[in-house]
């Protein structure tokens, strides 16, 4: 695209009435700013777009997180209910015992 400098001097050594002139001029500008609104469309479009692509990472590595929570907590589950299983053998035990004492006793 030419610059304003330029196409005045075109325009005034064409001979164009000045009318004409105003109304290329206006032409040019309204050409000029639907060029301007759509690149602003576009740049919208593709913020939105990595806005988009940023947030699906972001859920994706939470996912991915939480998926490694569960299978911690799931791990520790088990844990604890070995532990229980493991308590719960002792405490038959220490019952026969105090059974086998009190039997003894009588």
């Amino acid at each position: 695209m030419i610059s304003v400098r330029d196409l005045n001097i075109r325009l005034r050594e064409s001979g164009v009435t000045p009318e004409r002139r105003h109304e290329i001029k206006q032409d040019r500008r309204t050409l000029k700013n639907r060029l301007y609104a759509e690149e602003s469309r576009l740049r919208e479009m593709e913020q939105m777009a990595a806005a988009a692509y940023r947030s699906r990472e972001r859920q994706r590595e939470r996912i991915s997180q939480l998926e490694d929570e569960v299978l911690l907590l799931r791990e520790q589950l088990r844990q604890r209910e070995n532990e229980v299983a493991t308590l719960q053998e002792q405490n038959q035990i220490q019952q026969a015992r105090i059974q086998d004492y009190e039997m003894m006793s009588k």
